[in-house]
């Protein structure tokens, strides 16, 4: 059921958390709206957000739950090549090697969660830039859907 949801999002936040060192604790984080960045987030950041559950009939009194997860990741973007390919000489991070890291740390991956069968990336969306008067950032959406097994009520 939708109770699911809760410890996928807090295995999702603890397994980027571990994986990707260039971001601290603080900066990966589950939200209710990923083009909200809370005060006091650092750039690289990455939110990790709810989508939907679509439950699916199976036989002997089964369903599978297909749960959609959607996660962004944020850089500075001071330059806009550098934003969306990385700087190798400074070590930069762009939007691309953020992504690339959140989907090697979560494809085929079922995190030790009971009932979850099946971790795929279904989509990483293209990145968009969004700024004010004092900073711009690149922000890139990824899609990841996860399988689980249960009992129907």
């Amino acid at each position: 059921m939708n109770s699911s949801m809760k410890p996928l999002l807090t295995a999702i936040k603890s397994a980027l958390q571990t994986a990707i060192s260039y971001m601290r604790d603080s900066d990966i984080y589950i939200t209710d709206d990923l083009y909200r960045i809370p005060s006091g987030v650092k750039f690289p950041a990455c939110a990790i957000k709810d989508g939907p559950v679509k439950p699916e009939d199976r036989a002997g009194g089964e369903w599978v739950l297909a749960m959609n997860v959607s996660i962004a990741v944020f850089v500075q973007n001071y330059k806009a090549t550098e934003a969306i390919m990385g700087n190798a000489d400074t070590g930069a991070n762009g939007v691309l090697d953020c992504e690339a890291d959140v989907i090697g740390a979560l494809l085929e991956k079922t995190l030790g969660l009971e009932g979850v069968v099946l971790a795929s990336w279904t989509s990483g969306e293209e990145s968009e830039k969004f700024e004010d008067e004092t900073e711009a950032i690149q922000m890139k959406i990824i899609k990841f859907q996860y399988e689980k097994e249960e009992d129907r009520p």
